[in-house]
This record gives C-alpha cells, sequence and structure tokens, in this order.
C-alpha cells in the first residue's frame, strides 16, 4: 500500500505508527519505506525497516521520525518534505493470497 502526498511536514511530530494484523498463524514479514521529494529511487536514499509481526497478532509499529530522517545513506531525509509511505509484505509473506490487514498509518 502506498501514500503519495502525505503530511509533507513532519518536523513537528515524533513517531511515525502503522496499526497491523497479520490474522494468519504464520509471521508476516513487513516492511515500511519513507521516501522525501529529493529520492533518487535507490534503496539507500530512503528510510526503509522490516518488521516480524507474529501470527494471529495485531500490533502497532512505532518509528521514531529520527530514525526516519536518518534512513538514507548519505543524507538526511528532507522531514519538510515528505513524498510517500509505502508497506509492503516481503519475502516468503508476499506470497499470492497471502492477507494482512492495516488499520491506520499516521504521525503523532
Amino acid at each position: 500500500m502506498g501514500i503519495f502526498e502525505p503530511v509533507r511536514n513532519w518536523e513537528s511530530w515524533s513517531l511515525l505508527r502503522v496499526d497491523v494484523t497479520n490474522p494468519e498463524a504464520r509471521p508476516l514479514y513487513f516492511n515500511v519505506r519513507v521516501h522525501d521529494v529529493a529520492h533518487r529511487m535507490h534503496y539507500d536514499d530512503r528510510f526503509n525497516r522490516r518488521f516480524v509481526i507474529d501470527g494471529s497478532t495485531r500490533t502497532t509499529i512505532s518509528i521514531p521520525v529520527q530514525d526516519i530522517q536518518h534512513g538514507p545513506k548519505s543524507r538526511l531525509l528532507d522531514l519538510e518534505g515528505i513524498a510517500g509511505i509505502i508497506v509492503f509484505a516481503d519475502g516468503a509473506s508476499a506470497t499470492f493470497g497471502r492477507q494482512f490487514y492495516l488499520t491506520r498509518i499516521w504521525v503523532e
């Protein structure tokens, strides 16, 4: 799932929160990606973090905005120019028919 053109300026926020449910018995390998307007379409030029959601679990992931800002390898992510958030399953979790639920994505 992608959110393009979210609230652009995150300087006054401290956390990105993602409410996710894994209804299946096996673990869900889940990624959160955040990029800014200066993103050069390279993996190391954005924030990326992988999470494991246990089976039959609903949880809220909390990511400090400061971690997001330090996501790119060679620069700081521009907190005044957030351009997109993408959340997705990866690896074995990304199989056809696999289910998970996103209830809410927000900054606070």
